[in-house]
């Protein structure tokens, strides 16, 4: 195909992208066999992480899944936030968990953005064929069960995933809901085989050990498992390397661009 110049190139794109949606419905990076997950939400100039708009703004683009941080308030409700403190991302201070839903609706994310419920997001998600990758922090507040049960209210059971980062972790989910996709977020590569054989679907790796363990991905693909890796905002060609080694899902700070560059590549 000829390369294409300047806002050609962006006017073919978006030609492209369009189209796919009206044809197919479908995310629209051409790539289909990685997934194209928005870390927190997708982190773009002018939309603060973990909002509604960039939520909106991820579905738009066709990505695969939405990673969103939960944690609960001090009276209890689960809010979409990655922080243990307001001080980063709000014009608030303290710790989230201090505060109530009332009053964490009352700060700024920027933008006149709010933090989120959960349930915003769930709504937003709900029909959008875009699913959902839940980071829960640890917090003794945060209701497991309430989490499911939630998802369950919007029929989005089959399209979450949940993020686990211990054994101990990973059982009680699989206690509540046998059926729940899990991800696992191993501290080290030396927790593959103990995460695989307790019954996790997914492995999160980090660039660095897959620089540094060549044979780490075609591994753990041989035990039937996938391989996702948090790329944050590194350099696009930085993820040819998983890429050409076969990763089956980037979580990736700004997804337009790696849908664009997986669309090229």
């Amino acid at each position: 195909m000829p390369k294409l110049k300047g806002g050609y190139r962006i006017a073919f794109l978006w030609f492209f992208v369009q189209c796919s949606v009206l044809l197919f419905g479908q995310p629209r990076h051409v790539d289909s066999e990685v997934m194209v997950i928005a870390h927190r939400g997708g982190i773009v100039e002018g939309v603060p992480e973990n909002t509604l708009s960039a939520f909106k703004r991820s579905i738009e683009l066709g990505v695969d899944y939405i990673e969103a941080d939960l944690r609960a308030s001090g009276d209890g409700e689960i809010v979409v936030f990655h922080d243990a403190t307001l001080d980063r991302t709000t014009n608030g201070e303290g710790r989230l968990s201090e505060w109530s839903i009332n009053a964490l609706k009352q700060l700024d994310l920027g933008n006149g953005e709010k933090i989120p419920t959960f349930e915003e997001l769930l709504k937003i998600a709900s029909g959008s064929g875009v699913g959902l990758v839940l980071d829960i922090k640890a917090s003794e507040s945060v209701d497991l069960k309430e989490v499911l049960q939630a998802a369950g209210k919007y029929q989005m059971q089959s399209s979450i995933i949940i993020g686990v980062r211990s054994l101990e972790d990973l059982k009680t989910v699989k206690r509540m809901d046998r059926n729940v996709t899990l991800l696992g977020f191993i501290p080290g590569i030396q927790s593959v085989d103990d995460f695989i054989e307790a019954g996790v679907h997914k492995i999160r790796l980090w660039p660095e050990w897959i620089e540094e363990h060549e044979e780490l991905i075609p591994a753990i693909h041989e035990k039937g498992v996938d391989v996702w890796m948090t790329a944050g905002d590194l350099d696009l060609k930085v993820l040819d390397l998983p890429l050409k080694k076969g990763i089956d899902g980037l979580i990736y700070d700004r997804p337009a661009a790696l849908i664009e560059h997986l669309f090229y590549r």
